[in-house]
């Protein structure tokens, strides 16, 4: 069964199973997938079902537009696997690919990244893992056991100095 996860842009996910031909998305009520975002319009997009089993995206001539890996599209067919940005929210298209047993989804797709001017202006990632992590200090680990060791140390000498306070 397709299925589209919604990333709105507070990070929050939903995501929508379907197997109805035709699915409208948009703003308002009376969409099959209402998506209630500003940047999208009241009926922005549809995707139809074809009879081999792939959907062709349509935008319904939205103002902020439907853009499918990073290119802006009127019409497109979906591959099996696809990042789609209506406005500013992005999404994640899953389908059965038609050569697969019923019902059955590869598992472990990544979508390849995209040249920057690929992109449209009002991009947003949706992808829920950093690409850029922090790189960890060599050096502060060894910070941190000189840390404790200057505190035993400083600890020793105080039991020390107490120890002879109170000799006779």
């Amino acid at each position: 069964m397709p299925k589209l996860i919604v990333h709105f842009p507070d990070a929050e996910e939903v995501a929508y199973e379907f197997d109805d031909p035709l699915i409208t998305i948009g703003r308002t009520e009376g969409n099959s997938i209402v998506i209630p975002h500003p940047s999208l319009s009241g009926s922005h997009s549809q995707l139809q079902l074809n009879p081999d089993g792939t959907y062709t995206i349509s935008d319904l001539n939205s103002v902020n537009g439907t853009f499918v890996n990073g290119a802006q599209i009127s019409e497109a067919v979906l591959p099996p696997y696809a990042q789609i940005v209506f406005g500013e929210v992005g999404t994640s298209f899953y389908t059965p690919e038609p050569s697969a047993p019923s019902g059955v989804m590869r598992r472990g797709f990544e979508l390849p990244d995209l040249p920057a001017k690929g992109r449209p202006a009002n991009f947003v990632s949706v992808s829920s893992v950093p690409k850029n992590k922090k790189k960890k200090d060599p050096a502060a680990p060894i910070a941190a056991s000189l840390a404790v060791l200057s505190i035993l140390a400083s600890l020793g000498l105080i039991g020390a100095v107490l120890t002879l306070l109170q000799a006779p």
